[in-house]
């Protein structure tokens, strides 16, 4: 299919011309319903992460590309954003955003996702800052959080469906952490979407203007990986905490907890403590409980098979895509 509406540049007329979606469980019937809603002369292009297993056909973009009236289609490395057209992150790949293009990576997992929404979600705000608007919608977890954070400190526009989702984890995260634009129900989210392109909701640039701020001062904690017992440190991305390896792997507080959980329950004679009930999973509590570390209690880095040995490499595989 021919590329169509102009290409994105890297200056715009002043208006929000980039929309980024995440969604999880549920989210094809979501986003189905917001595609339909979408107008046909919509002047902004629209990125989608949608969580599924990797080697899954990548259906949501033939399901959505029936659903409305703008071209949709997984995306492909290299290929330029364009107004009017919906990419959708192919299975096992981070879609991210450079210059106005779309990248393709092999990045480390973020809340135990590839593609993940924190990845678009962040790319966004450091390729087009303000003129993004990020959407989190149906799903479990909380994948999607930080990086709305990071896209409303840089000023740009926020959007969650509300806590009536049909899961309603990832919208109630969203809105637990970051001081939302709009919270509305999916059959309002496309003309929500609609009326912050045309800018109406807030004015561009008047987030926080910090949009990674240092962690707080004091001693830095550390938990230890499940996956490998590498070490993770903690950060604070806009004033949301995360867990990170040395190479990239990103945790949610509630994902790394529920990830020791599934480690603790597999292993034979467990490395941690007792399960922390709901009281203790404050950074204290889940120190004194054995589940976080001190900088220099064991835990070594690991070596992690999916990273490649950097934080965001290139997707090395060939792509079928031509460049648009």
């Amino acid at each position: 299919m021919a590329a169509k509406g102009e290409r994105i540049h890297e200056r715009s007329d002043g208006h929000r011309d980039l929309v980024v979606i995440g969604a999880s469980a549920g989210g094809v019937e979501v986003l189905t319903r917001v595609v339909r809603g979408l107008p046909a002369d919509l002047r902004a292009a629209i990125c989608i992460v949608l969580h599924f297993a990797p080697g899954s056909p990548s259906m949501p973009a033939h399901i959505l590309g029936r659903a409305g009236s703008l071209p949709c289609r997984p995306a492909c490395d290299g290929e330029r954003l364009r107004q009017g057209v919906i990419l959708v992150a192919p299975p096992d790949d981070h879609l991210a955003i450079e210059d106005g293009d779309v990248r393709l990576t092999l990045g480390p997992r973020e809340n135990g996702h590839r593609p993940a929404i924190d990845v678009l979600f962040r790319s966004a705000m450091a390729a087009l800052d303000s003129r993004a608007v990020g959407v989190v919608s149906s799903g479990t977890g909380d994948d999607g959080s930080a990086g709305l954070a990071v896209i409303k400190a840089s000023g740009g526009a926020t959007i969650v469906e509300d806590r009536e989702a049909m899961y309603a984890g990832m919208p109630g995260s969203a809105i637990a952490n970051v001081a939302v634009n709009k919270i509305v129900p999916s059959e309002l989210v496309a003309s929500t979407i609609a009326a912050m392109v045309k800018g109406e909701g807030p004015p561009r640039g008047s987030g926080s203007g910090d949009p990674d701020p240092e962690s707080p001062p004091g001693e830095h904690v550390h938990a230890v990986r499940p996956e490998c017992g590498g070490v993770l440190s903690e950060r604070a991305e806009a004033g949301v905490l995360q867990w990170e390896s040395r190479v990239g792997h990103r945790y949610s507080p509630d994902t790394v907890i529920a990830a020791q959980a599934t480690a603790w329950k597999v292993r034979s004679g467990p490395r941690f403590g007792p399960w922390p009930t709901a009281g203790t999973r404050s950074t204290a509590g889940l120190c004194s409980a054995g589940w976080l570390s001190r900088p220099n209690c064991a835990g070594s880095t690991g070596r992690h098979g999916d990273s490649a040995g950097s934080r965001n490499p290139r997707r090395t595989r060939p792509t079928s895509c031509a460049r648009r």
